[in-house]
């Protein structure tokens, strides 16, 4: 006689019934095509050296190349070519102690005898 779950089932359907399915395969990365601006890299290029927009540069492009290309990928195509590395800080060596930094700013207004405010520096 079997007790649990299984009551009434075969040890075999039991065992076949409980497993996990099996794992699908990994996805495949998409292949990268190119965009549709790399016929014009390198005029897109000059036109983000003279700071101008996405929207000018595709404009420019319809009516001098006759470009039949979406909007969005001139768009994608110039932020990738605006993209820049992230700004970078100064990392201090030495021990505490060491060093002292000073912050020559204007500092917190204060109220003067007179009722005005002004920084410290000022007065």
């Amino acid at each position: 006689m079997t007790t649990g779950n299984c009551a009434g089932k075969t040890a075999e359907t039991a065992e076949t019934s409980e497993q996990n399915p099996p794992p699908r395969p990994p996805a495949q990365k998409p292949v990268a095509t190119p965009s549709a601006c790399e016929l014009h890299r390198e005029w897109i290029e000059s036109q983000v050296a003279l700071g101008r927009n996405a929207m000018s540069i595709y404009q420019d492009l319809c009516e001098k190349f006759g470009f039949t290309h979406q909007y969005t990928s001139v768009k994608r195509f110039v932020a990738r070519l605006k993209a820049r590395e992230p700004e970078r800080f100064d990392v201090l060596d030495a021990l505490p102690g060491e060093e002292a930094q000073v912050d020559f700013g204007q500092g917190a207004p204060t109220r003067q005898a007179t009722g005005k405010y002004r920084n410290r520096i000022c007065s």
